[in-house]
């Protein structure tokens, strides 16, 4: 199996080159490039940002959902308002769940 393995780790984006001696495999890990946040905090934004605009994307696709039903004659104008009002709490609540979860995660990154 080490020669699978090996194969694995070499075609990776990770930059790995393992070193395989018949019994075990190292790997020299390479130190951290420039590109590469040296502290994990600095890797927040960015996560939150992405979380973000994946759930505001969520919203905008139920949203579109809502307003072609509204088109088609299969829900009212009323009940098509409630429904994104709804939406934007899911959203609001969503994005508050994701911070705390990320305010959790870097205290945990912090405490190692």
């Amino acid at each position: 199996m080490l020669h699978p393995i090996e194969k694995a780790l070499r075609s990776s984006d990770l930059d790995l080159n393992p070193q395989n001696d018949g019994k075990i495999i190292r790997i020299p890990v390479p130190s951290p490039h420039r590109g590469a946040p040296q502290d994990p905090r600095q890797a927040r934004p960015q996560a939150r940002e992405e979380g973000r605009v994946a759930v505001r994307n969520v919203r905008r696709d139920v949203n579109e959902h809502f307003k072609k039903l509204l088109k088609d004659h299969e829900i009212s104008e009323d009940d098509e308002k409630h429904a994104i009002a709804e939406v934007q709490k899911l959203t609001d609540q969503h994005i508050e769940k994701l911070n705390e979860v990320l305010k959790k995660k870097e205290a945990e990154i912090l405490e190692v």
